[in-house]
């Protein structure tokens, strides 16, 4: 239980640090909408650490829409590949930790400070270095 928990509060972390820089931004300077690709592990797997996680954020941000969109393994990477091209990738993005590399270096990812995830102390060093490049971070373990 205190891992769904632990869970859900990152992900409200996430969005919440995701709302000022995400797409359909108003004249306000903030986002309306934020685009969440999780994968469908998360759907059947921890549906109540994301239905925690987006209360929590809506009480934060009652402005601001999130719409989850559950990805499969097998299809996520063209479908971001698309969007990245496109102009229409998501604002959120759950990718596994060999799946970074190669977008950080093309500077598909915004940079994340450490100190603005409430957890960042637990987090294993390995998975936070899959998350880095060039001594930045770029996701969340």
């Amino acid at each position: 239980m205190k891992v769904r928990y632990l869970a859900a509060a990152l992900l409200v972390a996430m969005l919440a640090i995701a709302a000022s820089t995400a797409s359909g931004s108003t004249s306000r300077g903030h986002s309306t909408k934020l685009v969440v690709w999780l994968m469908n592990d998360a759907q059947s797997g921890w549906p109540e650490a994301v239905a925690l996680a987006n209360r929590n954020f809506k009480a934060q941000h009652p402005d601001v829409d999130v719409d989850v969109q559950y990805q499969t393994w097998g299809a996520h990477l063209t479908k971001l590949d698309a969007g990245l091209a496109g102009g229409d990738a998501p604002d959120v993005i759950e990718l596994g930790n060999s799946e970074m590399s190669k977008y950080m270096a093309a500077g598909a990812f915004k940079t994340w400070c450490r100190s603005a995830f409430p957890n960042n102390k637990t987090w294993l060093q390995g998975l936070t270095t899959s998350a880095m490049y060039n001594v930045k971070l770029y996701g969340v373990p």
